[in-house]
C-alpha cells in the first residue's frame, strides 16, 4: 500500500470506530464498522490465525505512533502504544524501519530504468503532512 492509501484507510477507521450515525453516508463506513466489530469478537486474533485482524495491525501501527488519545477506540491502539513505550520494542521497531528504508533504496537501485514520479509543489505538500496528517508546521 502507499502512503496515501494508508492514510485513507487509517482515517476511515478512525472516523468508523467514532461515528455514531447508523447510516453514514461516508462509502466506506459501514464496511470498516464491520471490520471493527469484528476485531472485538476475533478469538484468533492476530497470532497466525485471522487474516482480517492481521491486515488491520499495520495500519493501527501507524494509527498509534500519532495518536494522542488515552482512551482511543482505534483496535489494538491502546495495546501498540503501550508496546511502544517499551524500550526493547521501540528499538526493534526502529531496526525494523531502519531494513525497510535499506531494501526499498536497495529495491530502487535494482530498478533504476524505473520511471520516478513526477514531483510538484502540491505532492511535496501532501508528503510533508505525514502519517500523522499533520502539517510540518503544526505542533503537538
Amino acid at each position: 500500500l502507499s502512503g496515501q492509501e494508508i492514510q485513507r484507510f487509517i482515517t476511515s477507521l478512525e472516523h468508523a470506530t467514532h461515528c455514531r450515525e447508523p447510516k453514514c453516508q461516508l462509502a466506506s463506513c459501514a464496511k470498516m464498522k464491520r471490520v471493527v466489530e469484528h476485531t472485538k469478537t476475533c478469538r484468533r486474533k492476530t497470532g497466525g490465525g485471522c487474516q482480517i485482524c492481521q491486515g488491520l495491525i499495520h495500519p493501527c501501527c501507524y494509527h498509534a505512533k500519532c495518536c494522542l488519545e488515552r482512551e482511543c477506540v482505534v483496535p489494538f491502539c491502546r495495546h501498540i502504544k503501550r508496546k511502544l513505550r517499551q524500550p526493547q520494542v521501540r528499538q526493534r521497531f526502529a531496526q525494523a524501519e531502519t531494513l525497510r528504508r535499506r531494501m526499498m533504496q536497495r529495491q530502487s537501485m535494482q530498478n533504476p530504468m524505473q520511471q520516478m514520479p513526477i514531483v510538484s509543489q502540491a505532492n511535496v505538500s501532501q508528503q510533508n503532512q505525514g502519517v500523522c496528517g499533520m502539517k510540518e508546521n503544526q505542533g503537538l
